[in-house]
């Protein structure tokens, strides 16, 4: 069973999944879009940590108020089949005297924006610590390939390196932090930060908000070009080369055979 919610416009704002069981059931709406990030998966036997007991709801940022529709249809064997007419009703605000509509749009449009980095910059530092994880691996199978010679060692080194620099911009100096050491902002802690301050919020974004958000965007673009450039350019040509010269398979890695 599913619940679907509607903007006027006809867009899908979110999903909400019903327990298909007998008698009554109830199914909430937080009145948000849903999180741009995933939760991290957590062992239910462990009970519920101190971040879900105590740190704000799970969720994006809050609509904006309007008119909006919910429709409720079921899934049986992969074929969904609409159950009622979508029903509409309307999202009002609390406070809406000390707000006023430009503000709760320049509010709302901010939030979309710190979400959008947000939801980036989680992403980006996730492929970079991945990419040097498969850096580790390859390191150990060019170790085991004789004919690879040293120039592929050093481009793994090499691309280690950089991306070693592009994870402490993205996420901090971690030297300098086992030393009890303050280092500057990280882009993650400067998106995360905007992003989390603004999504409960019920003003306009302060100048400090909007300052930090600049600086994160402006950090993460140039730190997004260079992942970029060795995710999709240069990690893929060292894949070849090492295909190339007959290195154990690593992750990711399709292996080049025919029939001889």
């Amino acid at each position: 069973m599913m619940l679907t919610v509607k903007d006027a416009a006809g867009n899908v704002v979110r999903r909400l999944n019903a327990a298909p069981m007998q008698g009554t059931q109830r199914v909430t709406w937080d009145l948000r879009y849903p999180s741009v990030t995933l939760a991290p998966p957590r062992n239910p036997a462990a009970g519920p940590d101190l971040e879900e007991l105590f740190g704000p709801p799970p969720g994006g940022q809050l609509v904006m108020p309007g008119k909006y529709t919910v429709s409720l249809a079921k899934r049986v064997n992969g074929v969904w089949t609409q159950l009622s007419a979508p029903q509409s009703f309307n999202v009002v605000t609390e406070g809406s005297l000390t707000l006023a509509a430009a503000d709760r749009k320049t509010l709302f449009e901010f939030q979309q924006k710190a979400a959008r980095l947000q939801r980036a910059v989680v992403g980006a530092s996730g492929v970079a610590n991945e990419l040097r994880g498969k850096l580790a691996t390859a390191k150990r199978a060019l170790q085991e390939t004789p004919s690879a010679g040293d120039k592929l060692m050093e481009e793994v080194a090499a691309l280690d390196k950089r991306l070693a620099e592009i994870v402490k911009a993205m996420s901090g100096d971690r030297a300098l932090q086992a030393r009890q050491i303050n280092p500057p902002p990280s882009i993650s802690e400067r998106a995360g930060t905007v992003a989390a301050a603004t999504r409960m919020a019920n003003a306009k974004p302060t100048g400090t908000q909007v300052g930090e958000y600049t600086i994160a965007s402006a950090e993460f673009e140039l730190e997004l070009k260079k992942l970029r450039a060795i995710a999709e350019t240069e990690w893929p040509k060292l894949e070849k080369a090492m295909e190339a010269a007959g290195a154990p398979w690593t992750p990711g890695r399709i292996p080049v055979w025919s029939v001889q």
